[in-house]
């Protein structure tokens, strides 16, 4: 009877440390998932968003920061072709607002003229 005594007490510590195994187990993948590139940048976008919503950061602001953690987070290496498209895009939007800053100063200046004629 003694050994029965003696297996069930191993069995009952293998049982323990099995226990203690699968809590390490997932202690690990919780971390892991806490440092992943993904959950980093969901972080940054809650963090970024709540300080948008109570008027501390521009929404601009935080939307040019969330799109350039992410490609240096994910993509390093792309980083200069997507830098010379943003700087393409940022030229085009300039010229746009000049022309269209040009289109307002021609309708004024023609709604003057016709005004001055028919008055």
């Amino acid at each position: 009877m003694k050994p029965l005594r003696h297996i069930d007490a191993l069995e009952a510590r293998r049982r323990v440390l099995l226990q203690r195994c699968e809590q390490q187990r997932n202690e690990i993948s919780y971390r892991f998932e806490r440092i992943s590139p993904s959950h980093q940048i969901a972080e940054w976008t809650h963090r970024a968003h709540s300080l948008s919503r109570s008027g501390m950061a521009p929404p601009l602001l935080f939307w040019g920061a969330t799109i350039l953690a992410t490609v240096l987070v994910l993509r390093p290496g792309k980083l200069l072709g997507k830098l010379a498209w943003v700087t393409s895009l940022v030229t085009l939007m300039s010229r746009a607002t000049h022309l269209m800053r040009l289109v307002g100063q021609f309708r004024e200046l023609r709604g003057m003229i016709r005004s001055s004629v028919s008055g």
